[in-house]
């Protein structure tokens, strides 16, 4: 697994400061109706009061959406083939303006309308959200273009086993280096995150697995009604999705969550116990705490106790101690869980904003009977089903 975060920048005007988390889209595109936009906004109190855009020198009724921090503009008929220019403006504290101007093209071949998603797209998306509903998160957005997106990267592994979220130009089925090329490509911009597993038979295995995954479960964690692709080709399954920018602390297993399952097999890339000298891999469920909308995350405690209130030891995976961490933690227990047992944890945290983010939670495991139902195995065969699983792989920009 390979874990990147796209670059976020700042800029002045006089005692103003602004984010830029991304713009575009500033490709080659396969699709003629992308949506333009500009993830940008102000620190501390200050607002966006204004904000402008214009294509080729036409100014368009673009729009500014707080919650996404987004100045964004659909076109209702396709661009011609070819290069097109942008021109943004948003306009803060009604005087303090911020110019952004990039560029795009038009493929002679782009699709002038995004094709509806595919039956497999939407089992992969039907699969993510029933798992989503049991970690008391809201349903995702199916988004065409990153189905586009996630379709055809599964598609090149197929045809390239064995390669995982980057692309060769020199091998069959080549759409774009990096995940975030392949989304821009098919016309989205902006924090994203991928997600994939390969040689699965299952699409409802195979999502359960990326999720059961410390460092993939921290992207799927992504709260709100996030923009999400899926796509399902010749074994593998790839999600493609957004990443949300409001500041919330998001756990898994949830606050009240039942049935969690007791134990994991670790068949992650990057190793998670990469950082720890362990001989065996077969651990407690991981128990995941994320801080998503900021940059970084502290984290001063964090325990998790049994129904009897004695500490259940874990290995530790921290910022600052895991660089493929920054506002996410995990703790993985050193053994199984028990079956139908109540654990409580308890995590004290601030963030990069200075905030106290702290939170003290509670979940149930499932009972060895609801185990066994769920699997439909024996224990021993249930435990063998978690050893042989190929390793999922994440990328996030």
């Amino acid at each position: 697994m390979i874990a990147y975060l796209a670059g976020i920048s700042m800029l002045k005007a006089e005692a103003i400061s602004i984010t830029m988390s991304g713009h575009g889209p500033q490709c080659r595109l396969l699709v003629a109706r992308p949506t333009i936009s500009w993830q940008v906004w102000p620190e501390g109190d200050n607002l966006v009061s204004g904000a402008t855009l214009s294509i080729d020198g036409k100014k368009q009724k673009a729009s500014y959406n707080k919650v996404a921090r987004s100045l964004t503009f659909t076109p209702s008929e396709p661009f011609s083939p070819g290069e097109h220019q942008v021109q943004a403006q948003i306009v803060v504290n009604g005087w303090a303006k911020f110019d952004k101007r990039w560029s795009f093209t038009v493929l002679q071949d782009a699709y002038e309308e995004v094709p509806e998603p595919s039956r497999d797209s939407i089992l992969v998306i039907n699969a993510f959200n029933s798992i989503r509903r049991q970690a008391n998160l809201e349903p995702v957005v199916v988004d065409p273009r990153l189905c586009l997106a996630a379709v055809a990267h599964a598609a090149y592994i197929d045809k390239n086993p064995g390669d995982g979220h980057l692309q060769n130009e020199s091998k069959p089925g080549f759409v774009g280096r990096t995940p975030a090329e392949r989304m821009g490509r098919m016309g989205y911009c902006g924090g994203s995150w991928e997600v994939l597993v390969p040689s699965v038979g299952d699409i409802d295995v195979a999502v359960k697995r990326l999720f059961d995954a410390p460092y993939h479960r921290a992207s799927m964690l992504n709260s709100g009604p996030i923009r999400v692709g899926g796509g399902y080709v010749g074994g593998t399954v790839v999600i493609d999705g957004e990443m949300a920018m409001d500041q919330q602390t998001v756990v898994s297993p949830a606050e009240g969550q039942q049935d969690v399952q007791p134990f994991w097999k670790d068949v992650e890339v990057p190793d998670p116990y990469r950082l720890h000298s362990v001989d065996s891999k077969m651990v407690g469920y991981p128990i995941m705490f994320v801080r998503q909308g900021v940059k970084n995350l502290f984290i001063r405690r964090f325990t998790l106790t049994d129904s009897s209130g004695r500490k259940v030891e874990a290995y530790e995976n921290f910022p600052g101690y895991d660089d493929h961490l920054r506002a996410e933690a995990f703790i993985m227990p050193k053994r199984p869980l028990g079956y139908d047992q109540t654990y409580r944890v308890t995590v004290e945290a601030s963030d990069s904003t200075g905030k106290e983010c702290g939170k003290t939670w509670s979940f149930t495991t499932a009972s060895f009977g609801q185990h066994l139902a769920r699997t439909g195995a024996s224990q021993q065969d249930a435990l063998g089903t978690l050893l042989a699983h190929p390793a999922t792989q994440l990328h996030r920009q």
